[in-house]
């Protein structure tokens, strides 16, 4: 089991590893300190830099780690991460479509989510979102019910 000091350094070397906020008192009680550390340890990527010494105290606490050594190793050696991991940028063509798929509504409902989910001008929400629903209901894949006025997939 890891000691007292051992948990103390893990601690320091997550805080900067992970730039936890808030940080894991270095001080304190041992039990507090080892839930901070395990739930810190879920947090630790393969691309982390974080020391072997903290990944042991890591493995002492029950903390299973997903890591490929060989990466680590890779990184510590030529100091370079591969390739970034791909971001995926979430568009208001994707919010319309989590907003149709979750029942539609109202183009006024879906402006207001459109606004809630992606942020920005109103009149840019209203305006994609027209131009969503026009070409949907044209190619079919929207419906509208002109009693209710609201837009659902077909």
């Amino acid at each position: 089991m890891a000691s007292y000091k051992e948990m103390q350094e893990a601690a320091k070397d997550l805080n900067t590893a992970l730039s936890l906020d808030p940080p894991i008192k270095v001080v304190g009680s041992k039990t507090q300190m080892e839930e901070d550390l395990k739930e810190a340890g879920g947090l630790v990527k393969p691309t982390d830099k974080v020391a072997k010494e903290t990944l042991s105290v890591l493995d002492d606490l029950g903390v299973k780690i997903v890591t490929s050594s060989k990466k680590r190793e890779r990184i510590a050696e030529t100091g370079k991460e591969d390739a970034p991991e791909k971001v995926t940028r979430i568009t208001r063509a994707h919010v319309f479509k989590n907003l149709m798929v979750d029942g539609g509504g109202t183009k006024e409902d879906l402006v207001a989510g459109m606004i809630d989910v992606y942020g920005g001008s109103e009149n840019e929400a209203e305006f994609q979102t027209t131009s969503f629903l026009r070409i949907l209901t044209t190619m079919g894949f929207v419906a509208k019910d002109n009693e209710t006025k609201v837009f659902t997939l077909a």
